[in-house]
């Protein structure tokens, strides 16, 4: 009994102890926010303009004159160059790219194996239906009502293996947004002018031209980075490191940032500093 005593006050200090440190989290956040509010006023500053051309050009239809809405904006542009003096900032770049081509590659895996197993599902579904019709011929029986069972559970099996992969897609949309936000984070914290977490299609897309400016005047300035100094720099991410020959895209309408994926599934316009295939999606 005393034993069960001292395990129930040392749970009780635990539990104290988890509770504490909730509160004191979520009050080192609540005194972030006026400080990332302003920050994130000054980055929507930046980019009003060019986002107004974006949606006016939107109006017009003329979306092919998109990558030269920048020329509009010298004001942005001159942010961009001078943020593009600081080499860290295609380190930091770097660093997300990897990330991100080790989350499609990891992505259309799980996708893939999916597939692969709903396919072998299917061909013992056939087997099972064909070895059906066959027992019901040699036995002289009507093959209608077998047959019409075998419809049934094909169109079923087809159903629930479409649900299936529409559930996985929404789950990884989900975790791409998630990647998206602190891709965000992350650029707007390496000093990347235009960048703050948003939703907003437009504001995408000014922020998407603004690191397509960056990578084009950074391009080729510095040697690609080792491992170790990509984990420093990109370790709050929280994300294991991807191996150097990571490739892949997941898609969806809109991509994240740095990367369009070379497999992408559908998607329109590719990540930030990548071609329109793929990409992580919105």
């Amino acid at each position: 009994e005393r034993q069960s005593r001292i395990q129930e006050e040392e749970r009780r200090r635990a539990e104290e102890q988890k509770n504490q440190k909730i509160q004191e989290e979520q009050a080192r956040r609540e005194r972030e926010r006026p400080d990332r509010r302003l920050k994130d006023r000054k980055e929507v500053e930046k980019i009003q303009k060019t986002k107004l051309n974006i949606q006016r050009l939107r109006r017009q239809g003329n979306l092919e004159d998109m990558s030269s809405v920048l020329s509009m904006d010298p004001v942005l542009r001159s942010y961009i160059h001078k943020a593009a003096k600081n080499e860290s900032i295609l380190q930091v770049i770097q660093g997300l790219m990897r990330v991100q081509e080790f989350k499609e590659d990891e992505l259309q895996r799980k996708r893939q194996a999916i597939v692969d197993q709903q396919h072998e599902k299917k061909q013992s579904l056939f087997q099972l239906h064909r070895a059906r019709l066959q027992n019901a011929t040699a036995a002289g029986r009507s093959i209608e009502s077998v047959q019409l069972r075998n419809d049934n559970e094909s169109s079923n099996f087809d159903m629930e293996s479409r649900e299936e992969l529409r559930i996985f897609d929404t789950q990884m949309m989900e975790e791409l947004k998630k990647e998206t936000h602190q891709q965000q984070m992350a650029l707007q914290t390496a000093g990347v002018p235009g960048f703050f977490m948003t939703d907003d299609e437009d504001e995408q897309a000014v922020q998407k031209l603004i690191l397509d400016e960056m990578t084009a005047l950074l391009g080729g300035i510095i040697e690609p980075l080792p491992d170790d100094t990509i984990n420093s720099l990109i370790g709050h991410l929280e994300v294991q490191q991807p191996p150097r020959d990571a490739r892949g895209g997941y898609g969806g309408e809109r991509g994240a940032y740095v990367h369009a994926g070379e497999r992408g599934y559908g998607g329109e316009r590719g990540g930030f500093g990548g071609e329109r295939r793929g990409g992580f999606g919105g």
